[in-house]
């Protein structure tokens, strides 16, 4: 298999599409020329600081022309970008840089002036790309970036396909996330197989959904740029509010890839009907479970569309399993998460023990796609980087999902659940114990559950937290409010539940969580949320 990096399917895509439009919005559409010379001014500005293979670069941006110019500009340099978001608190951000001690962050104005104690305490280095003017020693601005050619640069160091191309952290167990390092040679074996997989024509406008704090963005800048496509970000706050609005004011996307409740949203709006939704043609769904009949609906207003249910991990390179959808779904028909990618192997383990031909069980996984394990994070390796139970003598490490799989007679695989109290709420990954330590660190907190619940009202998972405290001045908001200082938005509860005695415990001394439920109910012990 020919590994290009993913810098070389965006430099051959702007070497043969020079004058095509590989991002727009806003009214605003930049050329491959132009974002191909921008990244190489930046890959030039880190060359000439002596960036190294490995050197961590992290990229603090609006989701915008900045931002992408950043992620390209690293690759070429040949070291390795780390997304951060500006939905970070303080202590997260600031915990990131400690930990991965970076060469340089890249970042705008705004979040410049956010964040500046945290970068000033750890003296980091800033490359503000919306700025003229030199605030400090440490920073660099677009003013310097003017000497720098914007040919194709030339690398001081030779980078192998074993090296960073990324890491993103994911939410963790112990309390802290944990950085996902992916190489070169993960990223490049998943785009050369998204070719023979997806098969996208040439020249479709490709939605960008996800932060760039999760790897479903790299399918859709790779991907879209790669097929010689035209990315158009969702990044507007009403477009959160309101989908079918991106839709509206973008005219014509061809290519989505999001997670089913953003589908299953403009259903519920009676928006499939709309003609700027049946156009779309390719429909890539990941991160949760499909709503009940969600794409039975979707096939009938939208019939000339493709629709796959795809699954994967930041672990695993975005995609490890795919399913293509047929158009004859039946109503209430279950959707599989699919088949293997080619090169990928599948284990199933049942009571830690292999069984040949399992059926169902707790999935394991490794190829070409798995990644090198987790960041300064030598028990999690080791915890979820085991050897091959098949042949010790296999030198490959096995990654161990947590999630539990079962297998029809046609090789498809379903999902059944977690063996763990990792969850999934809107499509982010997340460790229960991590809000929970988070909530214990709260004074006066005696105890804490946290539970994932559905909303039938609106069809959505929401995380809630119950409380026990003797602490009656603690209510809902402020515990909103310190949490939101401690833990990115997505996994901030939506529901406190405060309890002011201790929880209902079984006969074997554990927390009983249908007791809780009837709690959250108000149908058993008074609340003051």
């Amino acid at each position: 298999m020919n590994l290009n990096f993913q810098q070389d399917f965006f430099e051959e895509t702007a070497k043969k599409n020079p004058n095509k439009i590989c991002v727009s919005y806003e009214g605003k559409n930049f050329k491959y020329s132009y974002l191909d010379k921008f990244s190489n001014k930046i890959a030039n500005f880190l060359i000439t600081n002596e960036i190294a293979p490995n050197d961590r670069i992290c990229i603090l941006t609006e989701k915008n022309i900045n931002q992408y110019a950043s992620v390209l500009g690293i690759l070429k340099s040949g070291a390795c970008w780390v997304p951060l978001s500006a939905s970070f608190p303080n202590a997260r951000i600031s915990y990131l840089i400690k930990v991965l001690r970076p060469k340089f962050i890249i970042s705008e104005k705004k979040y410049f002036t956010n964040f500046s104690s945290i970068f000033k305490t750890f003296n980091a280095k800033v490359l503000i790309l919306d700025e003229t003017k030199k605030t400090s020693n440490n920073t660099y601005n677009l003013s310097s970036l003017k000497k720098y050619k914007s040919d194709k640069p030339i690398m001081k160091y030779e980078v192998s396909p074993s090296d960073l191309a990324y890491i993103i952290f994911t939410s963790g167990s112990t309390g802290n996330p944990k950085g996902v390092m992916v190489t070169h040679k993960n990223t490049s074996t998943f785009l050369n197989l998204s070719k023979k997989l997806f098969k996208f024509e040439k020249g479709l406008r490709f939605s960008h959904f996800s932060d760039l704090t999760f790897d479903p963005s790299i399918f859709d800048l790779f991907v879209c740029w790669m097929n010689a496509g035209t990315l158009i970000p969702f990044n507007k706050r009403s477009y959160r509010i309101n989908p079918y609005i991106y839709f509206k004011e973008n005219k014509k996307i061809d290519v989505v890839f999001c997670i089913p409740s953003l589908i299953n949203n403009l259903r519920e709006n009676s928006n499939l009907e709309k003609k700027e939704i049946k156009q779309i043609k390719h429909l890539v769904l990941t991160g949760e479970a499909i709503p009940k009949n969600l794409i039975y609906d979707w096939y009938k207003h939208v019939k000339k569309s493709k629709v796959y249910n795809v699954y994967g991990t930041t672990e695993t390179a975005i995609i490890s399993h795919s399913y293509e959808i047929p158009k004859n779904i039946k109503k209430d028909q279950s959707i599989p998460v699919g088949k293997p990618l080619p090169f990928m192997r599948v284990i199933l383990m049942t009571g830690n023990k292999f069984i040949p031909l399992a059926k169902k069980g707790e999935h394991y996984v490794y190829g070409p796609q798995i990644s090198e394990g987790y960041w300064a994070s030598p028990y999690l390796n080791k915890k979820y980087y085991i050897n091959n139970p098949i042949d010790e003598r296999f030198p490959q490490k096995i990654y161990k999902t947590g999630d539990i799989l079962k297998i029809d007679s046609e090789g498809n695989y379903f999902y059944v659940g977690r063996s763990d109290n990792q969850v999934k709420v809107q499509g982010y990954r997340i460790e229960i114990e991590e809000i929970e330590h988070a909530i214990s660190g709260i004074e006066t907190v005696d105890q804490t559950k946290v539970v994932v619940d559905f909303d039938k009202k609106n069809s959505k998972k929401y995380i809630a937290a119950f409380i026990s405290t003797k602490n009656h001045s603690l209510n809902q908001d402020k515990i909103i409010k310190i949490l939101s200082n401690k833990l990115p938005r997505y996994m901030v509860p939506q529901k406190i539940i405060i309890i002011n005695s201790d929880f209902p415990r079984n006969r074997n001394g554990k927390i009983d969580t249908n007791k809780l439920s009837r709690i959250k109910n108000g149908k058993e012990i008074r609340t003051n949320n």
